[in-house]
């Protein structure tokens, strides 16, 4: 497979223990979540051989990344996410040592949202809420 993350903007493959299992255009979508937010973003996971079966984490090419934004505000942070990235899928994570997030870019028919609660349970949030934090 190919490291799509040396050819990166912002990112280096010295970030990742596995840079050459993950799909280019997640990186692309990392690379532009980076230049809209303007901050340092700090990659946790991608790609990882050790990730249950089912989670995106364990496909390859991968389609899911794990980071934070440096300096950033997890609530504006998301509502960049949201309504800028072309992605399938927004995790939010407020009670990791660096709260962040978790995005799969991937063709889907609707985007999921969900944030994980300080007692490690999954939350589904859904388009009204979302739409109500973008003050639309």
């Amino acid at each position: 497979m190919r490291d799509y993350w040396s050819e990166s903007e912002f990112f280096s493959n010295d970030m990742l223990d596995n840079p050459h299992f993950t799909d280019r255009h997640t990186v692309e979508v990392m690379d532009e979540l980076r230049k809209w937010l303007d901050k340092p973003i700090k990659i946790h996971r991608s790609y990882d051989s050790n990730a249950d079966v089912m989670s995106k984490h364990s496909q390859s090419p991968c389609v899911a990344v794990d980071f934070h934004v440096e300096g950033g505000n997890l609530i504006k942070d998301f509502i960049e996410i949201s309504r800028h990235l072309s992605v399938s899928a927004i995790g939010v994570y407020p009670y990791w040592n660096n709260p962040g997030f978790h995005i799969e870019v991937e063709p889907a028919i609707r985007r999921r949202y969900w944030l994980r609660n300080i007692n490690g349970k999954y939350i589904s949030i859904d388009h009204k809420t979302i739409t109500q934090m973008k003050g639309k």
